[in-house]
């Protein structure tokens, strides 16, 4: 029922994104507070103080040094080293067009995918299926996208393409 809840609400935030009135903090503030809600944790808490807070805290600290665990890997070292998200987090990629969004977030839901051997639904508003998975296996198999599409990529890396696809079948 929950998985439910998640899916209406992803669809009618991107339905909301089609009206060209709609804000976009408005959908984003509209998608959280039903995301809340489908996971149960809806409930607003009124303001504490940090020392009430405390016992918490290292409660969950205790737990968490006992079974340390990254939930959500991005499989870039760099970006794993800086920063940790666990499941419940919600992730808001932002940034100037062309600045890699899209290629960071397919990236993180590949390596995902295929490193817990789970499946992953990947939303893109921006491409087609095809081109997205192509997109993937290109990234996978180390070959320029780039040159394939200007036409000079060279025959010989073709096969690597079928390795890359391994994971996902």
């Amino acid at each position: 029922a929950a998985l439910r809840q998640v899916i209406l609400a992803a669809s009618d935030a991107i339905e909301a994104c089609y009206n060209p009135e709609t804000q976009a903090e408005t959908v984003v503030n509209e998608l959280y507070t039903a995301l809340r809600k489908c996971t149960g944790s809806s409930k607003t808490s009124d303001p504490k103080r940090v020392i009430e807070l405390l016992p918490q805290v290292f409660e969950q600290i205790g737990n968490e040094s006992q079974n340390p665990k990254r939930d959500v890997l991005t499989g870039l070292t760099d970006v794993d080293n800086a920063v940790i998200v666990k499941n419940g987090d919600l992730v808001i990629i932002a940034g100037r067009p062309s600045m890699g969004k899209s290629a960071l977030s397919s990236q993180i839901a590949r390596f995902n995918g295929i490193s817990s051997k789970k499946s992953i639904a990947y939303f893109s508003l921006e491409m087609s299926n095809i081109s997205e998975i192509q997109r993937g296996l290109f990234s996978e198999a180390g070959i320029s996208l780039y040159d394939f599409n200007r036409g000079t990529l060279p025959r010989r890396e073709f096969p690597k393409l079928s390795n890359a696809a391994g994971p996902y079948a």
